[in-house]
């Protein structure tokens, strides 16, 4: 803990320089050129390169590592969503399908019914007239034979 003003001004810029130097190696790692510049955009920016981390043991490779781990597990964890999504979307599917097929048999079933029961009521209908047609011509023989049997009568009491 810096106990003055002197002690904490050298306190951050030591922090500074740390961080300074460590992105300066985060620079240089990613920059895959050789010399020190690059041309970008028609511009030339020269690498920024830390020479103390000239060795092949960088000192900010673990922080690197952890922070690709983390994406590579963010990464891997929306592949795994993804994946769910599509086994889920494939069994949806599958029930949508077996659904529209069951919907499809059903409806072919109720216009065969409906086929079925007008053909029923077109029997009956017909029934009833040859019925209806019956009844009146034996209403008809009915009323006829009572004026025959009237008819009778009149002859039997004169």
């Amino acid at each position: 803990i810096p106990q003055n003003n002197h002690d904490q001004n050298r306190h951050q810029q030591q922090h500074s320089r740390t961080n300074n130097n460590s992105q300066s190696s985060l620079i240089s790692s990613h920059q895959p050129s050789n010399n020190n510049n690059s041309i970008i955009g028609g511009t030339s920016t020269p690498n920024i390169i830390n020479n103390n981390n000239n060795n092949n043991s960088n000192p900010h490779t673990p922080l690197y590592e952890r922070l690709v781990s983390e994406e590579v597990k963010e990464l891997k964890e929306y592949i795994r969503l993804v994946e769910h999504q599509s086994h889920r979307l494939i069994s949806l599917e599958k029930i949508h399908d077996d659904l529209e097929h069951r919907l499809e048999h059903e409806h072919a079933q109720r216009q065969r019914l409906e086929l079925s029961l007008s053909k029923r009521e077109l029997g009956w209908k017909r029934q009833l007239e040859s019925l209806d047609g019956e009844k009146a011509k034996a209403e008809r023989l009915v009323k006829e034979e009572k004026v025959k049997v009237d008819k009778v009568k009149e002859m039997v009491n004169r």
